[in-house]
């Protein structure tokens, strides 16, 4: 992908991420998507990291939330 494509592209994800509210995903896209270039994942492999990463943040801010109320 060009540099220009990229950032426009990059710049979706982020809005996107904030929208639907996905913070792990926005905190480390750029990571994610350097990492699966590096390991040439699949897509799947790739979009069920970036969900395990989410979901994991989900379940330990839940628990951070029990604990305090």
């Amino acid at each position: 992908m060009k540099g220009k494509d990229r950032k426009e592209t990059m710049e979706k994800i982020i809005k996107f991420s904030k929208e639907l509210r996905l913070l792990a995903i926005r905190r480390n896209i750029v990571e994610e998507i350097t990492e699966a270039e590096k390991e040439n994942l699949s897509y799947e492999d790739f979009l069920c990291g970036l969900l395990s990463k989410e979901s994991d943040l989900r379940i330990e801010n839940g628990k951070k939330n029990r604990i305090r109320a």
